[in-house]
């Protein structure tokens, strides 16, 4: 399978299809499951703990942001890994109103003066680089 194919998939089946095809039953937790109970089986250890994959296991938590009278809701993630300011403004402690930029009535002002088209800039340089 290409992705021109992935591409022409529109259609839930045809996605669960090729998951079940690939991976076996889509409801399948064969991994996580236990042994029926009295079941005979090994001296029992411990599994091996479940860890975050280092590539795609991402903090993506969205974060609102308003600029003038507008609203922007975007990854939080991205916008640290591409700029020491967000990585920085993200590690600060909350307010003693509590954090910012989790709902639209509590939004990240970006102030000093900078305008939507320049917000738009900025995000599209993070996220497009152009």
């Amino acid at each position: 399978m290409n992705e021109k194919d992935l591409d022409k998939m529109t259609d839930d089946d045809q996605v669960e299809n090729l998951w079940i095809e690939a991976f076996g039953s889509v409801d399948s937790d064969e991994n996580l499951e236990a042994p029926p109970h009295g079941a005979n089986s090994a001296p029992s250890t411990s599994p091996p703990p479940v860890t975050r994959n280092q590539k795609f296991y991402f903090d993506d938590d969205m974060m609102i942001f308003i600029v003038g009278r507008e609203l922007f809701r975007i990854h939080r993630y991205f916008l640290a890994r591409e700029s020491e300011f967000f990585r920085t403004m993200f590690s600060c402690p909350p307010g003693t109103e509590g954090p910012e930029g989790i709902s639209d009535d509590k939004p990240i002002p970006i102030g000093a003066g900078a305008t939507r088209e320049e917000f738009e800039c900025v995000l599209d340089y993070i996220f497009h680089r152009r």
